[in-house]
């Protein structure tokens, strides 16, 4: 099993440092196998999702950039009307809100 290569505490201690912000805070690292180095893990890509199911004919499901707060835009939104079971659609709206899903522009 691999193991990381710090040389002392004080390397991990510089490492939990932000240096563009020159705050503390924990940063999110991974171990990369193939360099034998640990590096700083991004979360840029992943993203969160939502789902409302509060109707019986229509079903929201949702996902946006982890970060994004439902009330932010940036949400990707598919809306799901079931009115028929015959032709069942789905509708895309983007760059919206969580919060305000129910009002959005599906295409």
């Amino acid at each position: 099993m691999a193991t990381s290569n710090f040389n002392s505490a004080g390397q991990l201690s510089q490492l939990e440092h932000d240096p563009e912000n020159h705050a503390k805070r924990v940063n999110n690292y991974v171990w990369n196998s193939a360099s034998g180095a640990w590096q700083r893990a991004s979360v840029s890509g992943q993203q969160t999702e939502r789902y409302d199911y509060s109707s019986t004919t229509t079903i929201y499901v949702g996902s946006a950039d982890i970060g994004t707060s439902d009330s932010s835009t940036g949400w990707t939104i598919i809306k799901y009307d079931l009115a028929s079971s015959s032709a069942a659609s789905g509708k895309v709206a983007t760059n919206v809100s969580w919060t305000n899903r129910a009002s959005g522009s599906y295409a």
